[in-house]
């Protein structure tokens, strides 16, 4: 039973690799575009699923369609998840046997997925959230496994915990790698404007890592240092660029602030081309061996 569920997880990563794969190509499309194109990569995870249904127990076989299923619905909406509802059912029916458990698994778990969907568009989805996907689609299962006659539900309940469990990891792990990537484009979009408001900024803006060295800057920091581009200072000090006893002063401004944990103002200091003060944040906290320091600095 193991190793056929091991590759149904193995399929589902897969398929979510593809899924990321596009990524940049979907982020052109519309939504509803989006929608449409999730729907087939979900749709064809659900049924390569299937057809790596295990055996549970004598005549009774398992997959991953009901949480692929749901979280088709919870993130792909109405299209996507008919889409994958309707093809799993399709070829549900084309397998034949006793369609009935299996056909209204499908249906709970498009209900499951679609009443996520219309509850996430109220409100910002949070890591709570998956975790109540997985334990409610987790609950389908459950609800399933009692329409069984009770003469098969006593040979399946001694094995009926490992599918739960790792479906209840399945569910929650591709939802947790499913909102990462529908959100790399809101961070992508984020970070460019910030960077753009950073760049325009005539008041200079770096970062240091513990040693003092510049991990990134603002054009402003290297027109200051007098350099022909923010990539010239990069990994260099203050003490490339100012008189060692100036650089020396700014380097003890940073350091006492890194010990007293809280922002510290650059006292005034003469550079050949002007004064210079600042204010030094800690950008992770004391005593952290990979921290860096945020500073703006004003030249006049």
């Amino acid at each position: 039973m193991w190793q056929p569920l091991f590759a149904n997880l193995a399929l589902a990563a897969v398929m979510l690799v593809a899924w990321s794969a596009v990524g940049d190509f979907v982020a052109r499309l519309g939504r509803h575009q989006q929608q449409l194109l999730f729907g087939v990569v979900m749709t064809a995870g659900t049924i390569g699923s299937m057809m790596m249904a295990f055996e549970a127990s004598p005549g009774v076989y398992n997959d991953l369609r009901g949480r692929l299923i749901a979280v088709t619905g919870f993130f792909g909406g109405v299209p996507a998840a008919v889409m994958a509802a309707g093809a799993a059912l399709i070829y549900r029916l084309y397998l034949g046997g006793a369609v009935g458990s299996g056909v209204l698994g499908i249906m709970l778990a498009t209900a499951t997925g679609l009443v996520g969907y219309t509850l996430r568009r109220q409100r910002r989805v949070q890591y709570r959230h998956l975790i109540l996907l997985a334990a409610a689609v987790a609950l389908t299962g459950s609800l399933v496994f009692l329409t069984l006659p009770a003469a098969r539900q006593a040979i399946l309940l001694p094995h009926f915990w490992a599918p739960t469990l790792l479906g209840f990891v399945a569910t929650l792990s591709l939802s947790v790698l499913l909102l990462h990537e529908e959100r790399q484009p809101e961070l992508s979009h984020t970070n460019k404007l910030f960077r753009s408001m950073v760049d325009a900024l005539p008041d200079c803006l770096n970062i240091k890592d513990v040693e003092g060295r510049f991990l990134a800057a603002n054009p402003a920091t290297a027109h200051l240092l007098r350099a022909s581009s923010v990539e010239e200072i990069l990994g260099k000090t203050d003490f490339d660029f100012f008189p060692a006893e100036l650089a020396r002063q700014f380097r003890e401004d940073e350091l006492g602030g890194a010990r007293q944990r809280e922002p510290r103002q650059h006292r005034a200091a003469r550079a050949s081309s002007g004064w210079i003060t600042g204010l030094a944040v800690d950008a992770k906290g004391a005593g952290q061996k990979r921290a860096g320091r945020g500073s703006g600095a004003h030249h006049a």
